[in-house]
């Protein structure tokens, strides 16, 4: 079990043990064998009662996740699901690309089969994780998530833009992946009410969901997704809680990051000034705000 107090601080790594108010900033942490930066930052929505996200990184495991729990010991459900994940991902060290995410396959399952006998149903959680290897000379990302915490990756490749990797588990379970992550692609660029009411009835009703039921939940494996994703020199692994990519656009996002020492804060910063914007059709002041961004510094 680790030992996360209530302040949040263990050896830079962020965890809560219990709700808490304020604003969260651990201190950046760089892994040098892999030429990886890891920054982190969490900050209360203006009407939520306590911050339930969490964001833990440790450079030198190469481990990145962002958290966000409800019900009714939402501190404790993060620390339990961080415990499980921490402790599980020391056993995912693949000598290839495949039999690692074969790894991380087992460990998410066994996570959630022990989730969900710990919490019985009371409560639940979305996370998204990543951990970062090197095969043969080239650095890659797995990436686990479930429910709607989310993976963007800053590409350089044919242009510079932020791509949506992940899909929003709870809401997309029994349909597409592909088609679901192209819908969220598009609902991550909506700024008008005109947009909005000129959305197909599917995606009207998953903006609906998306923005006025905060329904996250770990405790469904076919919810559950374990992909990979190539790391190139420039490119930026962005992990959010809803209320980063609910008050932002895509391009916003991707702005925030482009050109900033402090990309993690300047996104939850940014999520923060826009819920409290009264002409952002996107503006939501309940949920918190809370990024790790991971960066290639060759």
């Amino acid at each position: 079990m680790l030992n996360i107090d209530k302040i949040g601080y263990l050896d830079n790594n962020v965890g809560m043990s219990e709700p808490r108010e304020g604003s969260i900033i651990p201190s950046p942490e760089v892994n040098s064998a892999l030429n990886l930066r890891f920054s982190g930052a969490s900050e209360k929505g203006i009407k939520a009662i306590v911050n339930r996200d969490l964001v833990y990184f440790n450079s030198d495991e190469g481990l990145a996740i962002v958290l966000s729990s409800y019900g009714p010991n939402p501190g404790g459900i993060n620390q339990m699901l961080l415990d499980l994940l921490v402790k599980g991902n020391k056993q995912v060290e693949g000598r290839s690309m495949r039999e690692a995410e074969g790894q991380m396959e087992q460990m998410i399952d066994g996570a959630s089969e022990k989730f969900v006998k710990e919490t019985q149903g009371v409560g639940g959680c979305s996370v998204t994780g990543v951990k970062f290897f090197e095969f043969d000379g080239q650095r890659a990302g797995i990436i686990f998530s479930a429910g709607r915490t989310r993976f963007y990756k800053f590409q350089v490749q044919d242009g510079r833009f932020l791509d949506l990797l992940t899909s929003d588990g709870v809401i997309s379970r029994g349909k597409d992946r592909e088609m679901t992550r192209d819908w969220f692609k598009i609902l991550d660029q909506v700024t008008t009410q005109e947009e909005i009411n000129g959305l197909a009835p599917e995606l009207k009703r998953l903006w609906d969901e998306n923005m006025e039921n905060p329904l996250i939940e770990f405790s469904r494996q076919n919810s559950i997704q374990v992909l990979n994703t190539p790391i190139f020199e420039g490119t930026k692994i962005v992990l959010t809680t809803p209320g980063v990519h609910r008050n932002l656009t895509g391009d916003e996002m991707f702005q925030a990051i482009e050109e900033t020492p402090e990309p993690a804060k300047a996104l939850v910063d940014l999520a923060q000034q826009r819920s409290q914007d009264p002409t952002n059709v996107r503006a939501n002041q309940r949920y918190n705000h809370s990024a790790v961004v991971v960066e290639d510094i060759s």
